[in-house]
């Protein structure tokens, strides 16, 4: 048995005004699109710092989000919900699989006309950076809300004239968590780091 830690209400209230935010934005967007994606690929590291052992592998995640631009700006707010599975099963550290999920807000660029154009398909380069939190949790053992930046760029590809794009992003996340796993005493028995992490986001826009 472990002790496990809560998420203060504080920090409950700040990220439901940062929902609240994006939610309220949308309508005044003169074009918004909801965002479906998932991420595979790439690379990620966990590392126990007390063994000194570390796991690689490959990400894969979902995503859901959306994402709206205002005027004729090519540059539009986005945010969503991430989740991620990050594999910790050959670390003997008692945790197999460590869940992340994150809530995020941000800014893209989107070019509203194509960058360019192969045949009937419209091409746009499209660029994010966005900020949030993440929560790990794994077993017995779950953390507080952490900071987590993302940072994407790609192209995104459509019919002329398709409600729907589809964009194919390199998504990396620069910043490591700790995830601190304790016994029922509170003592502190290792800490896993999550390295900073790359892979490949494939997303539907629905717009």
């Amino acid at each position: 048995m472990t002790g496990r830690r809560t998420i203060k209400p504080a920090k409950d209230a700040y990220l439901l005004l940062i929902a609240a935010a994006l939610v309220l934005s949308l309508p005044a967007a003169s074009e918004a699109a909801i965002v479906l994606g998932f991420q595979f690929s790439g690379r990620q590291e966990v590392v126990d710092k007390t063994n000194l052992a570390s796991q690689e592998g490959s990400v894969l995640g979902f995503n859901l989000g959306a994402f709206g631009l205002h005027g004729e700006s090519d540059f539009g707010l986005e945010g969503g919900l991430s989740y991620v599975i990050r594999k910790a099963d050959r670390l003997g550290c008692g945790v197999n699989t460590i869940s992340d999920f994150g809530v995020f807000i941000g800014a893209r660029y989107y070019s509203d006309a194509p960058t360019f154009s192969l045949g009937g398909l419209d091409v746009r380069l499209t660029l994010g950076a966005s900020a949030g939190f993440s929560w790990l949790w794994g077993g017995d053992y779950s953390t507080l809300p952490m900071f987590s930046p993302l940072l994407s760029g790609g192209l995104s590809f459509s019919p002329s004239g398709s409600p729907v794009d589809i964009m194919v992003e390199f998504l990396y996340r620069p910043v490591s968590l700790d995830m601190e796993l304790e016994d029922f005493w509170g003592t502190l028995l290792t800490t896993l780091d999550i390295k900073p992490s790359w892979c490949v986001r494939m997303s539907l826009l629905l717009w």
